[in-house]
């Protein structure tokens, strides 16, 4: 399996976790996508929050969920 199918498919099993954070939609972009992911590489994601949600708590929340999810620093854009 692909370093980018493994993602995907750990995101979806903790969808119920990650809309405790008010997200909407997540996806990956990057070295991930291109399956070019390094050791020491972190991951690339993009998030839409839930209307009214998206807050620096929910934003610092999932930065936070998803670093202790894949064990290796993140960048999160909105």
């Amino acid at each position: 399996m692909s370093k980018k199918n493994e993602i995907l498919n750990i995101l979806q099993k903790n969808k119920e976790e990650l809309k405790k954070f008010g997200v909407k939609r997540i996806g990956i972009f990057g070295s991930a996508v291109r399956n070019e992911l390094k050791k020491d590489s972190d991951i690339d994601f993009i998030v839409e929050f839930e209307e009214n949600r998206g807050d620096m708590k929910d934003f610092i929340g999932v930065i936070e969920f998803l670093e202790n999810l894949f064990n290796r620093n993140v960048e999160v854009l909105l």
